[in-house]
């Protein structure tokens, strides 16, 4: 199970996302959830 890296949601609709991080010279993995709507409704529901 991943936590996505926007809101910190837990769960089995949280998606790999393999990026390229130009601060750290190297390939990280960012984690989203497959439903974006539901993820800015908790993001902002945790006051970010």
């Amino acid at each position: 199970m991943n936590t996505c890296s926007v809101c910190f949601h837990k769960g089995n609709d949280v998606h790999e996302y393999p990026t390229y991080s130009q601060e750290l010279q190297r390939d990280t993995t960012d984690y989203f959830c497959k439903d974006e709507e539901e993820c800015l409704k908790r993001k902002e529901a945790q006051g970010g």
